[in-house]
């Protein structure tokens, strides 16, 4: 689930980054200004090939927490934001913390 806030950008298409869950504005509309964005998600993970017989164990649930903001001013696009993932497999202690950065220029 995602929110946007304080921003009219609503003509702009945005795509989502696979890791992080952040949208990022790929076609920027007409307007201009910041839209401050912030979702989460919770999946249940039931199996994974990649982990069988593995030490390894996946964790039963995954969350990701995101927040970002969006910045379109002429020409350019900037994004900015954190996203926090939960904790992979069982024996991991803590989540993971990641920033991502998108800047565009049109020519």
């Amino acid at each position: 689930m995602d929110a946007g806030f304080f921003g009219d950008l609503s003509e702009a298409l945005f795509a989502r980054a696979p890791v992080s869950g952040q949208r990022y504005s790929v076609i920027d509309g007409t307007g201009e200004g910041f839209l401050l964005s912030a979702g989460v998600d919770l999946t249940r993970v039931i199996g994974s090939m990649f982990l069988t017989g593995s030490a390894l164990r996946a964790s039963k649930y995954r969350a990701r927490a995101r927040f970002g903001l969006n910045y379109v001013h002429g020409r350019w696009s900037n994004f900015i934001g954190w996203t926090y993932l939960s904790p992979e497999f069982e024996t991991q202690q803590t989540g993971q913390l990641l920033g991502s950065f998108f800047i565009k220029a049109r020519f």
